[in-house]
């Protein structure tokens, strides 16, 4: 598949794991985009490795407007998830830190190349935290509008 055929959730997925291995801040973080195979297999063995990494997720569409053609996403999940196992992590960011990192660097920030994904906001309620007896795992939640592709033929 090309870039073009390839959905929004996938695009948008890339080029923000893209944009977060570009920023200084994350130097040496693992920071993962898998959507095929077992994807936890490698989150865990990533964790295992390196004690903390960033996972980002497909996006998705969760307020869909129903008037507009497309359709068009008013609201277009993104979540990036900050994994940290804390009796293996000796030299990376803590979990908080990681989860705080990717609010400061994608807040506010349009993609260059994904133009009909509208500026990235963080979302008001934040920092969703999965219960996990060895992990800290916190989700840096961020909306954006979108267009998504019309069906062909229209």
């Amino acid at each position: 598949m090309s870039a073009p055929d390839l959905s929004l959730a996938i695009r948008s997925q890339e080029a923000i794991a893209a944009y977060l291995k570009s920023r200084q801040r994350f130097a040496g973080v693992t920071i993962l985009a898998r959507r095929r195979g077992i994807i936890q297999n490698d989150i865990d063995a990533a964790v295992g490795e390196m004690g903390a990494i960033l996972y980002v997720l497909p996006g998705k569409p969760v307020k869909v407007n129903p008037n507009n053609p497309g359709p068009h996403a008013e609201q277009y999940e993104i979540r990036v998830r900050a994994i940290e196992n804390p009796a293996l992590n000796e030299t990376q960011p803590t979990a908080y830190e990681l989860y705080e990192g990717a609010l400061i660097e994608l807040s506010h920030l349009t993609i260059t190349g994904l133009e009909v994904l509208g500026m990235i906001y963080p979302a008001e309620q934040n920092g969703d935290e999965t219960p996990d007896p060895e992990r800290i795992i916190i989700d840096a939640i961020f909306y954006a509008n979108a267009q998504l592709p019309p069906r062909p033929g229209l």
